[in-house]
């Protein structure tokens, strides 16, 4: 499957290409979950950083964030500091809208108590408009959550409702919010010109004159805290946008977002647009800039960090990222983003989120959606602080903050010093030992060689060893029965996949790489595997960071060199003409001293440079930059491949991996479905439909040879065979891709699908029909509901069309997913229907939603 990923040309060329002027771009397919390097010039404040309780920290984040005991005075226009950014979350609005995430009103309330125990400035909570449950609902929040104080703090919330540029949205916006302390309305329209010429058919001046004549109506009702909002600003004409901008703060607006609503940008993109309108809006101080992103590509999260470098200081997230298609940007990775690293490169940016909340507020979350987020999801999955690699786990064991920028204690994980670590086939005898000491075992060195062997088979058929497998491995005298335990996990020993060969029409054959440390034995095992191989590669890596040179390596500066040279030298002595050379770490090693590594590895007989992000700890910006000094001072970069590599702990692989590809980086290392240790490694999909979707216009033209039709098919067999699953909204390969609920966006999609698709299903192997992208459920409208029973067959007047929709909001109160056969039922039942009939024949009750199967993305 990963040799059909490709198409004429070799996956990792020892140097790099040109074809037609166009820089190719070669990937590189980790199958073990690589951990390599990248830098900092200051390495001391890199040493666990991010967390507020490691005893590592250089400065903990808690000292740097301004204590404030009691809430600040609340102006809508206005910051009590220049280096706060409000998080306006919109999980109740945006986020619900994802297929299959709907919510009832008391799952709505419950889930706005518990954001306001998260301490978010703004909740957007709905949509009042779009039917009488929805603004009782709305109005419920405000009247609670929008009036509970903290006597502590002062903390209350802002309570917002959105709202189309139409009175009658805005009248039932008022209607919902004005029970709050702090009401907010987010009047929204589209600004870019596929926008305007299909889903409003209006001119500039029209949506103009529209928005301000809203602007001035909601005034009139009573809002005093009034949000614009640019639909599709990412796709939008800059000075256009200016002119609406200027033209809403002038009618007295108090906050102003310009949306990625499609996910298209690229941060450095995104973030030079935010500087355009800030330099070129007249009246732009007097308001407060925000920015809302979309994860289609997987940035989302970047260029919210991107948009507030250029200056926004508010930030629109949802928890867990869910919302339409691919998702928004997350709150949890935003805000940690900002804990962890706001301090040391954006300025000193911060918020006043109370993180021990956000693990709590994403399971909720998850629970009342049925929207389970994936191990490896950033922050809050399962696997972000759990550790099988047996080099990691040597490491943690040494020291944490060697492969953890975040405590789990931050968001509210309570964990002893050694409980992530988890056993299985990567595992070391450092960390069996370790185990078995913990469960009372104390073993000589010829005991303990004898139950890791035995540990090893049991691997072999086992993905994760429990302590029962431990102690039976000790005191059984047979050691333990390797059938029994295979058995219990319905694996066989014979299930490997057959070996790749060379395409006879392209001559494509892929380069086979393994990885090794700078021991003498690891060189030769390589070899061994690899000599088989028409183009084998070893990877020699070593740790270059001062952490990790202390804790794990225990040598200098000078003595890592020493060692890598020699191996290098030592696997051209082999026969090796294809060695890579990564820096473990080198995210928070010295820049001077990875140019110094660097350069000596280039003249002991390397092909490729690693440099990497092993705890994904760099910004976009940050990375970039590193790969441009290392480019700019490492002698004899010009004679190798440069490679970036990068890990997704607050989810800017992607992002990072893009920045170092327009730094000039020419291989990208990256696994499927970004599955990896800890929160995994950049995407595949994503990096490559990322430069499918942009390259050519904002990336100088890169581009690589995947044959992008076999992305679907190779992410469900990973998902399979791993057993590691993508969340609905995963970006490219998640089920809610290329599915549509809000009846907005399917209003869009059914006039033209570039409204809100940036990428074709049939690019990724998914075949689809036009409209078969549209499910029916709580959030669709009269126009989607009345296309799907065209193509049933059923022609209504307005009369009935207006029956059958009423009692189609009625059976959405219920049930989550609206089927032909529900609508058939509508139509033709004599009765009009019996909902209860309904509801009971798919297992629904009415007092709460059952979660359901995430929708298929070969619907």
């Amino acid at each position: 499957m990963a040799s059909s990923l490709l198409t004429s040309s070799g996956m990792i060329p020892t140097t790099g290409s040109t074809v037609v002027g166009r820089s190719v771009l070669p990937f590189q397919s980790s199958l073990h979950s690589l951990r390599l390097t990248h830098s900092y010039k200051n390495p001391a404040l890199f040493i666990s950083c991010c967390s507020s309780v490691s005893k590592n920290a250089a400065t903990s984040s808690t000292d740097l964030k301004p204590a404030v005991e009691r809430w600040p005075e609340y102006l809508p226009n206005k910051l009590p500091d220049e280096n706060y950014v409000r998080v306006f979350d919109t999980t109740l609005r945006d986020g619900e809208q994802a297929p299959g995430g709907s919510l009832t009103p008391p799952q709505k309330l419950e889930i706005a108590r518990q954001l306001a125990k998260l301490r978010v400035d703004i909740m957007e909570v709905g949509f009042p408009g779009s039917s009488e449950e929805e603004l009782e609902t709305v109005k419920t929040i405000a009247k609670t959550v929008g009036n509970e104080v903290d006597e502590e703090t002062g903390y209350v919330p802002v309570i917002c409702a959105i709202a189309r540029s139409k009175h009658r949205d805005i009248e039932a916006a008022w209607e919902a919010v004005k029970y709050a302390k702090r009401p907010r309305i987010l009047i929204f329209t589209s600004t870019s010109d596929i926008h305007m010429k299909y889903k409003l058919k209006k001119t500039q001046e029209e949506v103009i004159e529209m928005a301000v004549s809203s602007i001035r109506f909601a005034k009139s009702l009573g809002f005093n805290d009034i949000q614009l909002g640019c639909e599709d600003g990412g796709r939008s004409d800059k000075d256009f946008l200016c002119k609406i901008l200027g033209e809403a703060i002038k009618a007295d607006v108090t906050v102003v977002n310009v949306a990625d609503t499609v996910g298209i940008n690229m941060p450095h993109e995104y973030a030079e647009l935010v500087t355009y309108l800030k330099a070129n809006t007249p009246g732009i101080d007097d308001v407060v800039f925000s920015v809302h992103c979309h994860n289609d590509l997987g940035l989302a999260t970047a260029n919210s960090i991107a948009g507030i470098r250029a200056g926004a200081r508010q930030v629109e997230v949802t928890i867990n990222g869910i919302g339409e298609r691919s998702g928004n940007a997350s709150l949890e990775e935003v805000v940690m983003a900002l804990k962890c690293r706001g301090a040391y490169v954006i300025n000193g940016v911060y918020t006043r989120i109370d993180t021990r909340q956000i693990m709590a507020t994403s399971k909720m979350v998850q629970e009342y959606t049925g929207l389970y987020v994936q191990a490896h999801k950033p922050i809050v999955g399962a696997n972000c602080f759990v550790h099988e690699s047996g080099i990691h786990q040597d490491g943690i064991l040494k020291n944490r903050s060697t492969y953890e920028i975040l405590s789990p204690e931050d968001i509210g994980i309570v964990k002893s010093q050694n409980s992530g670590l988890v056993l299985g086939k990567l595992s070391g005898r450092h960390a069996v030992k370790d185990r078995l000491k913990e469960l009372g075992y104390e073993l000589d060195d010829e005991k303990l060689n004898a139950v890791f062997s035995l540990f090893r088979d049991l691997t072999k058929n086992k993905k994760r060893i429990t302590d029962a497998d431990m102690k039976a491995l000790v005191t059984s005298s047979d050691g333990i029965s390797l059938e029994k335990s295979n058995g219990a996990n319905g694996l066989k020993s014979n299930g490997y996949i057959p070996v790749l060969q060379v395409d006879e029409e392209t001559g494509y054959v892929p380069v086979i790489c393994a990885i090794a440390r700078c021991k003498h034995r690891d060189i030769e095992a390589t070899w061994e595997a690899l000599k088989y191989a028409k183009r084998p590669r070893i990877l020699v890596f070593t740790s270059t960071s001062d952490i990790h040179m202390k804790y794990k390596l225990k040598k200098t500066q000078e003595e890592v060199i020493e060692m890598a040279v020699s191996s290098i030298r030592f696997a051209k002595s082999l026969g090796f003409n294809d060695i890579q050379f990564g820096c473990e770490d080198g995210g928070r090693s010295d820049k001077d001293f990875l140019c110094k590594i660097r350069g000596e590895a280039i003249k002991a007989g390397v092909t490729v440079v690693t440099i990497g992000d092993t705890v994904g700890i760099n910004m976009p910006h940050e990375y970039g930059e590193l790969v441009t000094y290392l480019k700019a001072n490492t002698p004899g970069i010009d004679d190798v491949v440069v490679a970036v590599h990068c890990h997704n702990d607050l989810g800017l692989a992607t992002a990072n991996s893009i920045a170092g590809i327009r730094a000039g980086a020419r291989q990208v290392e990256v696994t499927i479905n970004g599955i990896g240790e800890r929160s995994g490694n950049a995407s595949l999909e994503e990096v490559v439909m990322a430069l499918k979707c942009r390259g050519a216009y904002v990336i100088n033209g890169v581009y690589t040879r995947i044959d992008t039709r076999q992305i679907m098919a190779t992410s469900k067999m990973v998902q399979e065979y791993t057993g590691l699953y993508v969340q609905a909204h995963k970006p490219i390969v998640g089920a809610n891709c290329f599915v549509h609920e809000s009846g907005i966006h399917q209003d869009g999609i059914l006039k033209n699908r570039s409204t809100y698709e940036i990428l074709s299903p049939e690019d990724i192997g998914i075949v689809k029909s036009q409209n078969s992208g549209l499910v029916l459920g709580k959030l669709s409208g009269r126009h989607a509901v009345k296309d799907r029973l065209k193509e049933l067959g059923y022609e209504l007047d307005d009369e009935k069309l207006n029956a059958v929709f009423s009692l189609f909001r009625d059976l959405t109160k219920n049930k989550k997913r609206i089927t032909d056969a529900d609508l058939k039922a509508l139509v033709t039942s004599s009765d009009e229907i019996s909902l209860e009939k309904l509801n009971g024949a798919n297992g629904l009750k009415s007092n709460g939603y059952i979660p359901v199967p995430q929708v298929s993305s070969n619907v």
